[in-house]
């Protein structure tokens, strides 16, 4: 598990083992479901397992600067 508090927009209590999370900087999202094969993290893996220096994948932006995006899809 990640020792990476969570700062970026959002409720860290929203943050659930299938919440995707969105990248202020550059828009990538990182969706669990996926995983991030750049950093070969296996899909299946929730935000907050992340290892501390994982990065975003496109610009290299930091844990915190992601933000929460509301689940509307439909279940």
């Amino acid at each position: 598990m990640s020792t990476v508090g969570f700062q970026g927009f959002g409720n860290e209590r929203e943050i659930g083992p299938e919440t995707r999370l969105e990248c202020k900087i550059c828009w990538y999202v990182y969706d669990p479901a996926e995983g991030d094969s750049v950093w070969q993290v296996p899909p299946g893996t929730p935000f907050t397992a992340l290892p501390p220096h994982w990065t975003c994948p496109n610009c290299a932006a930091l844990h915190s600067q992601f933000m929460v995006i509301p689940d509307d899809r439909p279940r």
